[in-house]
């Protein structure tokens, strides 16, 4: 069977997961008539093994192949650009190979690059079209335009069309989603679903699209994602979700109309989302919503508890209040049934070495899970956060080597040396939690209580690891299923 369309994507790593951005993609385009054949997991693949499932999906029909860049593997190449020495991020050669081979052997087929990392490759030469920002109308008028054989003017860099996807968003509150049966779900498995896109907050360090937008811009309609739940239960039996929604508690509103929608279904769901503790803190009306609704594990994005640091970056509630009401929150309201993580920033403004050392030592005395990262300065990409636009009044000075940068408190290696030794220290004590624990939900051998309650230290690797190769193998059995 061949396609109009087929998309390449894929998240290596110790889960078994998907992203939901190729999915979307596909979803609307078949929503406009066109056949599309997503393959996942590529890296699981042998280059030989994709290469004959490619040729099987391609015929005369096919107009594009597209490849979602947000989670590929990557290299760093040294470039010559415009007589300048550059460090330019590649995809893999293994990811290069497939892609060259494919337009070795279909010539007339359209190599589109997109997702969240697609600006590292405009200089190179493996996409014939690179989309960046929410893509989907922008994919679809160039599907369109190709099919029609419709010239359409983009912007032209050294031979490779730019579009802006963001020019022209969907229709977030309309969305309708559909997993298709050639997606090949596993039946159990964890799904990501889209609650709303954007952030109300500008926080200095984040460079996500969609930042600063008002309280209900970009929400969905709840019936839309109600429908979507149903749909996956009734075809793969899904009950357990990762959200995508940057501030899913930005409003008691939108917690109470999803709160009539979850808890009408005619099964119980859980979930994990990102939430800000000093929405909960000032609206605590929202802690039992939430219970309710099926959360299952918070994420909540401290980053530092330094007064100065905090109010610079964008954090507003105090550090003894954070102290005082994060552990009642975890203990008391919400009785230890529901996993928390903490992530924490390491080199932010104005904060020390040892400053973020009090940092991790009150969050592990407390016994709340924590993840620790170094700060993130890139200049060169396609969205910029504040500390990205202006890193030299803050007091950063950057370096040849891509990433690196220094302050007059620590640098980039400093950063990544400490936020590596508290992330392994908070893992070999914590248990898991998080996005972690609904994606190891996939490999039905643990049920959420035994799993949120499962350390890190107990965890069966061997075990795990052998079973995701399983159900690797079962999603290229229903891959293999649904192209004959």
């Amino acid at each position: 069977m061949t396609f109009d369309i087929i998309i390449l994507t894929g998240i290596s790593g110790f889960e078994f997961q998907r992203a939901i951005g190729a999915y979307r993609i596909a979803a609307h385009l078949r929503q406009h008539g066109y056949s599309v054949q997503v393959i996942d997991f590529i890296d699981y693949f042998d280059l030989d093994e994709l290469a004959n499932i490619l040729d099987q999906v391609t015929g005369s029909n096919t107009l594009a192949l597209c490849v979602s860049t947000s989670f590929l593997k990557t290299v760093t190449k040294d470039i010559i650009v415009d007589s300048t020495y550059k460090k330019l991020r590649q995809v893999s050669p293994a990811t290069r190979s497939i892609i060259e081979t494919y337009r070795d052997r279909h010539p007339s087929v359209k190599i589109v690059g997109g997702g969240a990392n697609v600006f590292w490759y405009k200089e190179d030469t493996l996409f014939d079209t690179v989309i960046t920002g929410y893509g989907e109308n922008a994919i679809l008028d160039y599907i369109d335009s190709l099919k029609n054989k419709q010239k359409r003017i983009y912007t032209r860099y050294k031979n490779i069309d730019l579009i802006n996807g963001d020019k022209n968003l969907p229709d977030i509150q309309h969305m309708e989603h559909h997993w298709a049966i050639n997606d090949c779900i596993i039946p159990g498995e964890t799904l990501p679903i889209e609650i709303s896109r954007g952030c109300i907050f500008n926080c200095r360090f984040c460079s996500y699209p969609l930042n600063g937008k008002k309280k209900f811009d970009y929400l969905r309609d709840p019936e839309y994602i109600k429908d979507e739940m149903i749909r996956n239960y009734e075809m793969f039996g899904t009950t357990n979700y990762m959200f995508s929604d940057d501030t899913f508690n930005d409003s008691t509103y939108k917690l109470e109309q999803l709160h009539k929608v979850f808890t009408s279904l005619p099964f119980k769901i859980k979930f994990v989302s990102y939430l800000r503790l000093d929405l909960l803190y000032a609206h605590q009306e929202q802690i039992q919503l939430l219970k309710e609704m099926g959360l299952g594990s918070a994420g909540f994005g401290i980053e530092s508890l330094k007064p100065k640091t905090a109010k610079f970056i964008g954090k507003g509630l105090a550090e003894d209040k954070v102290k005082d009401f994060l552990p009642k929150l975890y203990y008391d309201y919400w009785n230890e049934e529901i996993s928390v993580i903490c992530s924490f920033i390491v080199g932010l403004p104005y904060e020390t070495a040892e400053e973020v050392e009090e940092s991790f030592k009150w969050i592990q005395s407390v016994g709340i899970n924590s993840i620790w990262m170094p700060l993130a300065i890139t200049p060169s990409n396609f969205y910029l956060s504040e500390i990205d636009k202006n890193y030299e009044k803050y007091g950063y000075v950057l370096g040849e080597e891509i990433g690196y940068w220094k302050s007059p408190l620590m640098d980039r290696k400093k950063a990544e040396e400490i936020a590596l030794r508290f992330s392994k220290e908070a893992s070999s004590v914590g248990t898991i939690n998080s996005w972690y624990l609904f994606l190891m939900l996939s490999y039905g051998l643990n049920s959420f209580e035994e799993l949120k309650k499962l350390k890190w230290s107990e965890l069966d690797i061997k075990k795990y690891s052998h079973r995701k190769e399983q159900l690797i193998q079962e999603y290229k059995r229903l891959l293999a299923e649904s192209i004959k």
